[in-house]
């Protein structure tokens, strides 16, 4: 089978591909050897959290490359204005980081998240409805192999941090400076503007 390496990313060929051969194309970069390691030990919910919060990491890495420094770690750091995956994902696609497929894609990975935060007793994917119908909704290529649940939830979160990932380098590219308005007097001149006293 032929694959075509470009970066961290590997085309896959569309026609059918077998879960043992779709491992072995996942399995070289960091994030997705993790991924993997977590599909095949971890109990649901740490795979959940820890593979989505690759994607989450993924998302402030791209938005960090863009961002002005200045104001990227206030904007970015914990407890943060944009510390929350929902918004990063809005505004990686409002500065056009981002297309609407990739959005939609990371929206559906934190709603199957989002609940194993909140509800400590939701251990599997099924026990919960809307994670369920969410799981299915996930997207792929075509002729990927059919998944399990976890394996779904997995391979999404894995394809998304090695798409976040390679645009990183082109984010830093596009990456923002601070406006500084042209003045032709030359610098600013603070004015005081108070009544002179008498």
């Amino acid at each position: 089978m032929a694959t075509v390496p470009v970066g961290h990313v590997v085309e896959i060929p569309h026609d059918a591909v077998t879960k043992e051969e779709f491992l072995s194309l996942m399995g070289g970069d960091n994030p997705s050897q993790r991924t993997l390691d977590l599909l095949r030990s971890a109990p649901t919910r740490d795979l959940v959290s820890q593979s989505i919060g690759l994607v989450d990491q993924a998302l402030a890495d791209l938005l960090a490359a863009f961002l002005v420094d200045a104001s990227r770690d206030r904007l970015l750091g914990r407890g943060r204005g944009f510390a929350d995956f929902e918004i990063r994902i809005e505004l990686a696609f409002g500065v056009g980081l981002i297309g609407d497929e990739e959005r939609q894609q990371l929206h559906r990975l934190r709603q199957i998240r989002n609940p194993f935060a909140h509800d400590p007793n939701l251990f599997e994917l099924e026990h919960d409805e809307k994670v369920l119908g969410r799981c299915y909704d996930l997207r792929f290529p075509s002729g990927a192999p059919k998944f399990s649940l976890r394996e779904r939830v997995a391979f999404a979160a894995n394809v998304c941090v090695m798409q976040l990932r390679d645009r990183v380098q082109f984010a830093a590219t596009q990456k923002r400076n601070v406006y500084t308005r042209p003045s032709p007097q030359g610098d600013w001149v603070i004015v005081n503007l108070d009544e002179p006293k008498a």
